[in-house]
């Protein structure tokens, strides 16, 4: 499904994969947009890249917003976990959760 050269891995980030997942779940730009507090401009621009590396449109218009792709399933459905799995790891950090200090369990470092 990926096709970018590894080099050009660089047109991934963290942003616009957050992009991708809100428009994913919104099936709207402007609703997405405003959703992060971007412009559709810019909302845009990141699926354009995206769109570039997939070589997929990855949406497509409807008459009240857009239709994901089968790329864009595919991909959503490999990165919701990954995002899952982010949230819950960040959260452990919480100040309410976190304890500088203390650890209920043993790590170790090699």
């Amino acid at each position: 499904m990926m096709v970018c050269e590894p080099k050009d891995l660089r047109m991934i980030d963290y942003h616009k994969l957050v992009v991708f997942i809100t428009v994913y779940r919104t099936l709207s730009i402007s609703d997405a947009a405003e959703s992060l507090g971007l412009t559709q401009p810019a909302v845009s621009n990141s699926l354009k890249a995206l769109r570039a590396c997939f070589q997929d449109s990855l949406f497509t218009r409807t008459g009240g917003g857009v239709r994901a792709t089968a790329t864009a399933h595919t991909l959503a459905a490999k990165l919701t976990p990954i995002f899952t799995s982010l949230k819950e790891t960040i959260e452990l950090f919480a100040p309410d959760k976190f304890q500088k200090g203390v650890a209920e369990s043993e790590a170790r470092v090699r």
